[in-house]
């Protein structure tokens, strides 16, 4: 019901940014917390505002495969005190002694809530730090990479997804016509040296652990999870092996 509704949550897929500011409002009408899943999609703007900043906390992810890698970790952004507080005490085993200075001896090992250790290493917030001065360019390249894929894709049967604001594409996603179509595609792709996956997690749905909430409808999730692939993109110029790929795909498809 969404009237009872007490979270909303903005997810930019693949690079490619939301309706995140009618989200915000809806939630808003909605008296819901929004908060941003920005995992995916770190540079990627709307409405001339970046991403991840629209949320009560935004979520980023520096996995390997992303838009710039820490070898693994991540980031969140909130500019609420309260939730700043409840994020570093999650991060730190739930103890207070980096959020507050110890007024006692007692205090240097304080705990208030069941912490889960999740921090990145020392080693990985500096990698991160020197990736996030290459993003610019990381940006354009990719950019540049995906507006070559779908101009030599124009005349094939594949759907690729409406790009809206401005995209921070780390992959190459589209659908074909059919599951048939997708596994001779796949098998052609990777007999030629070239891999594939599912476009994100395809639909949550589909998987063991969605079984409770197969009855909703997802029309479109199950579309790309039937019928969606998604080649790699590169934060530097791969246009020789794009067009190795489209020459694959010409022939399977």
């Amino acid at each position: 019901d969404p009237q009872n509704a007490r979270l909303v949550v903005g997810c930019s897929i693949l690079g490619n940014p939301a309706p995140l500011e009618g989200l915000r409002t809806g939630a808003e009408i909605l008296g819901a917390h929004f908060i941003e899943d920005n995992c995916e999609s770190l540079g990627a703007r709307v409405d001339g505002k970046s991403c991840g900043t629209f949320g009560l906390m935004n979520t980023f992810s520096c996995y390997y495969s992303h838009q710039i890698s820490a070898i693994e970790g991540g980031m969140i952004l909130t500019n609420d005190d309260e939730c700043a507080t409840l994020c570093r005490l999650l991060r730190d085993h739930g103890m207070t002694r980096h959020v507050r200075t110890p007024q006692s001896f007692e205090e240097e090992y304080d705990f208030r809530l069941f912490g889960y250790n999740v921090r990145p290493l020392e080693i990985h917030a500096a990698i991160a730090r020197e990736q996030l001065k290459k993003l610019p360019g990381f940006i354009a390249a990719r950019r540049a990479n995906t507006a070559l894929f779908r101009r030599l894709t124009e005349d094939l049967p594949i759907t690729t997804p409406t790009l809206t604001g401005e995209p921070s594409p780390f992959g190459l996603n589209f659908t074909v016509a059919s599951r048939a179509a997708r596994a001779a595609l796949a098998g052609a792709l990777r007999e030629a040296g070239i891999d594939c996956r599912l476009p994100t997690g395809g639909s949550f749905g589909k998987h063991a652990y969605g079984a409770p909430w197969r009855e909703q409808s997802t029309p479109n999730a199950d579309r790309v999870h039937e019928t969606g692939i998604f080649l790699g993109n590169a934060p530097f110029n791969i246009s020789e092996k794009i067009e190795k790929a489209v020459d694959v795909m010409k022939a399977a498809l």
